[in-house]
């Protein structure tokens, strides 16, 4: 999926494309443009049918949870 088809797909800007996804828009403007990112791309197919996008893990499973 191409940045482009993805903003299509959603009918948004990069700066709501990036809301969406709860990331920078300057992360979405470092894209390329054509071919983004394969998770991206899950996590914009998930938005577009109304689901809740699957989210990226920010703990290292080698490492204990912090409570």
């Amino acid at each position: 999926m191409t940045k482009q088809e993805a903003l299509k797909l959603l009918n948004c800007s990069v700066a709501d494309l990036a809301l969406k996804l709860e990331i920078s828009s300057q992360a979405v403007s470092q894209w390329p443009e054509k071919k983004i990112p394969l998770m991206r791309e899950y996590q914009i197919r998930d938005l577009a049918k109304g689901k809740v996008p699957i989210k990226r893990s920010t703990q290292n499973s080698n490492k204990p949870a912090i409570q």
